[in-house]
């Protein structure tokens, strides 16, 4: 079968929506709004450029963002605030490829559910036109990397930028992509263990405290209720939960079925199937799944020093 042309013409400027985010042209009005979710130093320590939180630094980023014809700013579909911008760079038609890249987002929004949709729905609209996206990003910017790795790009290089500076390339196809987002699908008998996502549960004396210690790591919140003694806490991809008189010791927990931002996976080990793996390995059960139910349920195992762990299934 021949491989459909790819003969439209990117608009690098187009309207994008998704359930979480709207992505429209940047406008010269926008200035205010986006350097108030670019103004945390936070965002930029890993990047190049890491005083691009400051107003006049922001400014001249702004200036080029504008001019090169291609930047979207971010919205928060619930609030209509912006959140942060990307930019479609390089269009070569004849050589079907673009970059997509200068992206950020406010803090609030980080953890893949906000930066997956933004790039989702940038990938898609780029794919009707090009049959390759790179990403060019710092190489000290290993965030960035890792995001782009967590999509499926594949490292193709390095290149230098306009001021002589070192970057690494990735490169992300339409197959690569594809093969990515059908992640999680172990349905075989001796295939890897996929426990899906992961997050430390802390028992903490006092919520407040442990709250106020965290976020000076970098950690916001995600969910929880504060006032229920409970809260999860993320930074990029790392998830811990803080839980006020619930339990004794700290827990590892594994949650089947949802993304490292807990949205809910196509395909994924059942935590029925899981129990039953770990049994034929000669893992003890502390305690179990109802191996007659479905949908959500967990048991619990410790490993040889005595650490809790819970699998705890919620789809």
């Amino acid at each position: 079968m021949r491989e459909r042309s790819q003969d439209m013409s990117l608009d690098r400027q187009p309207f994008l929506q998704g359930e979480l985010l709207e992505l429209r042209p940047l406008r010269a009005d926008d200035f205010e709004a986006l350097f108030r979710a670019a103004a945390d130093p936070l965002i930029w320590e890993q990047h190049p450029e890491s005083n691009r939180y400051q107003e006049e630094t922001f400014g001249a980023f702004f200036k080029e963002a504008l001019a090169s014809g291609g930047a979207l700013v971010a919205l928060d579909r619930t609030t209509g605030h912006i959140i942060g911008s990307s930019r479609y760079h390089g269009y070569d038609a004849e050589r079907g490829v673009v970059e997509i890249g200068w992206t950020f987002l406010a803090r609030a929004y980080w953890g893949g559910r906000y930066n997956g949709e933004m790039k989702r729905l940038m990938l898609e609209h780029a794919y009707k036109s090009v049959k390759r996206v790179i990403f060019v990003i710092g190489p000290e910017n290993r965030r960035s990397q890792r995001a782009v790795e967590k999509i499926g790009g594949v490292r193709a290089g390095a290149t230098t930028d306009a001021h002589g500076q070192e970057r690494v390339v990735y490169e992300l196809t339409p197959a690569l992509y594809a093969q990515r987002e059908g992640r999680g699908t172990n349905t075989t008998e001796g295939e890897f263990m996929e426990l899906g996502a992961f997050s430390v549960s802390l028992a903490v004396k006092n919520i407040e405290a442990s709250k106020n210690f965290y976020e000076k790591l970098g950690f916001v919140i995600f969910a929880g209720n504060q006032s229920q003694n409970w809260l999860i806490m993320k930074n990029g991809d790392h998830v811990i939960g803080l839980f006020q008189g619930m339990f004794e010791k700290n827990i590892l927990t594994f949650n089947p079925g949802w993304s490292q931002d807990a949205q809910p996976l196509g395909k994924f080990m059942d935590v029925r199937k899981l129990q039953r793996k770990l049994k034929e390995r000669g893992i003890s059960l502390l305690t179990e799944a109802d191996e007659g139910s479905t949908g959500p349920a967990s048991f619990m195992i410790a490993d040889p020093d005595g650490n809790t762990i819970l699998v705890d299934q919620h789809v």
